[in-house]
């Protein structure tokens, strides 16, 4: 759906992304699960070995939003340490 919106929209310089991230660290993480489990499993099913912090997301929309990427649109960006090209 994104892609036709952004398709659609472009002649007025209308982007539309998405950003999927599966694994982000923070206080809402901190209070869901048992962090020494989750550490160890995110050592196992990511590449980075890492979660993903909310600054790294948050650098991305900004990127995303920005002159520098005018000529991205109608994409889902994975913010997620490499864990859907990992699968």
């Amino acid at each position: 759906m994104h892609e036709n919106v952004s398709a659609t929209g472009g002649h007025w310089n209308f982007r539309r992304c998405y950003l999927a991230c599966s694994g982000m660290k923070g206080n809402s993480f901190r209070l869901s699960f048992p962090i020494l489990r989750a550490e160890e499993k995110i050592r196992k099913v990511s590449p980075l070995g890492r979660w993903q912090t909310p600054a790294e997301f948050a650098a991305m929309a900004v990127f995303l939003a920005s002159d520098h990427a005018q000529n991205i649109t109608g994409q889902t960006i994975n913010i997620d340490g490499g864990q859907v090209m990992h699968a």
